[in-house]
C-alpha cells in the first residue's frame, strides 16, 4: 500500500487529453430539459439508422418538438437528420452513452464508474497525472491502492489536497456537512461567479482529483446537477451512522471494578503507602483487600486484581520483589505526590508499563484503545454490543479494505475472531481501566465499560 506521506500534488493538466470536447459535451448536458434526455435515452438504445417516427412512438412528445430536440444534437454532430430518418455517429454516441447515465435515477458514481471515467485519458498520462509506477501491470488497480484501499486511505488523501485551492476546501466541506454528503453544484458556482463554462471545467477538475463526481437528480421534472462522493465511500459512511452501540439505561444492577474512576492507581497508592517497611506480600495484599472492601462494600475482590495492583508496581520498578518480600524503592517518591490524574496518565505514558499479547504489535494496541472513541459519548455499554460494532484494525486480516465483486467494489467491515475479541478486552478492560481511562463493571454477570471524564478528553478527536 501506497504511504499517505508520499503522496504528492496530482499533475493533472487538461492538455494532456481531449478537454474541448469533455468540456463542450459536459456543458451541453448539463442545460437538457427532461424532454431532451428522454430523446437522448431513445437514441442511445436505437440502431444507427433509424427513422424519425420510430423514436416518436416511444415518447410523450409532439413531433415538432422532437425534431427541435433532435437538431440540437445534430449541432453536436451526433446525428444527422435525412427527410424522416436519422443517421447516428457512433463514436459520438458513444460519448454521449457514458455521460447520460448522469441522468438515471438508479445511477451510482461508483469506482466502475471512475474507472470508465478515466478511460477518456491516454493510458500512459495516467501514471504521471497520479505519481503511479509506471511499471503498474493495471493502472486502476494501482490507482485504488493509492487513494481507495481503506476509508482511512482516501479520507487521508482528502485532508491531504483539502487546501490546495480555494475550490477544493469549498466542495470537500459542503459535501461533509451536506445532508447524505450531496451538495447542488449551483453552491459552488455562486461561491465563485462561476460562468456556466467554468463551473463545469470546475466539475471536471473536481472529478479527476477523485474528491466528488456529478450527478443529476429530478426535482419537479426538471433536473438538478448535484456533485457528491464516490458511492462506496458514501456508503461506508452512512454505514456507520447505523453502527451504534445502544447505551445501558438500567444500571440498578450494576457492579464496578472500583466505584472511583481512579480506582487502580488508588490502591498502587494505599500499597506504597502501606511499604513503610518491607512486607511480605501476603501482609500487603490482605490490607489490600480490607481497604477496598472498607471504601467499595458492594464489590467482590477477587485475588487476580489484588495480585494486578502488585505487579503493576513491580513492573514499573517502584516496589522490589524478592524472597516473598515487598520493598518500596525512591523512585516513586514523586509519583505519591502527584493528583490522581496526573498519577493515570503517568502510569498510561510509563515506558515500562508495556502492554505484551502474543500475536498483536503496538500498532494493534492503539487501534484497539481508539475503538472506545465510537462510544466515548455514551454511558456504560456491554461489551458484547461493543465489539459487534468496533472496527479496531488490529490486525491486517481485521482492516476495513476495499474488496472487488464482480464489477463492482465494497468496503468490507471486519468480524474478530475468538483471539481478536479477548486481545480488545483485554486492551480496555485491563490497560485502559487501570489508567482510569474507562470504568469497567457488570450487570448479571455481563461485562461492561464506560469512556470516564479523562477518556473523553485523551480519545474525543481520535
Amino acid at each position: 500500500m501506497f504511504e499517505i506521506s508520499a503522496i504528492r500534488k496530482n499533475k493533472i493538466s487538461f492538455e494532456d487529453y481531449d478537454f474541448k470536447q469533455d468540456l463542450e459535451l459536459r456543458l451541453f448536458l448539463s442545460k437538457l430539459d427532461k424532454n431532451s434526455v428522454s430523446v437522448l435515452e431513445e437514441i442511445i438504445y436505437s440502431s444507427l439508422k433509424t427513422a424519425i417516427d420510430k423514436i416518436l412512438k416511444n415518447l410523450e412528445i409532439s413531433k415538432i418538438e422532437l425534431i427541435k430536440i433532435l437538431k440540437n444534437f445534430e449541432k453536436f454532430n451526433l446525428l444527422k437528420i435525412e427527410n424522416e430518418n436519422i443517421e447516428i455517429d457512433k463514436k459520438i454516441r458513444n460519448f454521449f452513452e457514458f455521460e447520460c447515465q448522469r441522468f438515471d435515477k438508479n445511477f451510482k458514481e461508483d469506482l466502475y464508474f471512475v474507472s470508465r471515467l478515466l478511460q477518456k485519458i491516454p493510458i500512459h498520462v495516467l501514471p504521471i497525472w497520479y505519481y503511479l509506477p509506471r511499471s503498474s501491470n493495471n493502472i486502476f488497480n494501482s490507482i485504488i491502492e493509492k487513494f481507495f484501499k481503506t476509508p482511512n486511505l482516501y479520507k487521508r488523501y482528502l485532508d491531504n489536497i483539502e487546501h490546495e485551492t480555494p475550490l477544493f476546501t469549498f466542495a470537500i466541506q459542503e459535501i461533509f456537512k451536506s445532508e447524505n454528503f450531496t451538495i447542488e453544484t449551483k453552491l459552488i458556482k455562486d461561491k465563485f461567479s462561476f460562468t456556466d463554462e467554468e463551473l463545469t471545467e470546475a466539475l471536471i477538475f473536481l472529478e479527476l482529483n477523485f474528491i466528488c463526481f456529478v450527478t443529476y437528480v429530478e426535482i419537479d421534472c426538471e433536473y438538478i446537477e448535484t456533485a457528491t462522493l464516490f458511492t462506496e465511500y458514501k456508503t461506508f459512511l452512512n454505514h456507520l451512522k447505523t453502527f451504534k452501540t445502544i447505551e445501558i439505561k438500567d444500571l440498578d444492577n450494576l457492579i464496578k471494578k472500583r466505584d472511583s474512576d481512579f480506582g487502580f492507581v488508588q490502591d498502587m497508592h494505599f500499597v506504597l503507602e502501606s511499604l513503610q517497611k518491607p512486607s511480605e506480600i501476603k501482609s500487603i495484599k490482605d490490607k489490600l483487600k480490607k481497604h477496598i472492601s472498607k471504601i467499595d462494600p458492594k464489590i467482590h475482590i477477587a485475588n487476580s486484581y489484588l495480585d494486578s495492583v502488585i505487579d503493576k508496581l513491580i513492573k514499573i520498578k517502584y516496589v522490589s520483589f524478592k524472597d516473598n518480600i515487598l520493598s518500596k524503592n525512591d523512585s516513586s517518591n514523586e509519583w505519591l505526590l502527584m493528583d490522581n490524574e496526573k498519577k493515570v496518565l503517568h502510569l498510561y505514558y510509563h515506558p515500562l508499563n508495556t502492554f505484551q499479547y502474543e500475536n498483536f504489535n503496538e500498532i494493534s494496541l492503539k487501534e484497539a484503545e481508539k475503538s472506545i472513541s465510537k462510544v466515548i459519548n455514551c454511558g456504560y455499554v456491554y461489551f458484547d454490543d461493543f465489539i459487534i460494532n468496533s472496527f479496531a484494525n488490529v490486525s491486517e486480516e481485521r482492516s476495513i479494505e476495499l474488496k472487488p465483486f464482480g464489477k463492482s467494489y465494497k468496503y468490507v467491515f471486519p468480524t474478530y475472531n475468538i483471539e481478536e475479541t479477548k486481545f480488545i478486552k483485554s486492551v480496555i478492560f485491563d490497560r485502559l481501566f487501570e489508567a482510569g481511562i474507562v470504568s469497567i463493571g457488570s450487570i448479571k454477570a455481563k461485562d461492561c465499560f464506560r469512556v470516564t471524564k479523562l477518556g473523553k478528553l485523551l480519545f474525543e478527536e481520535v
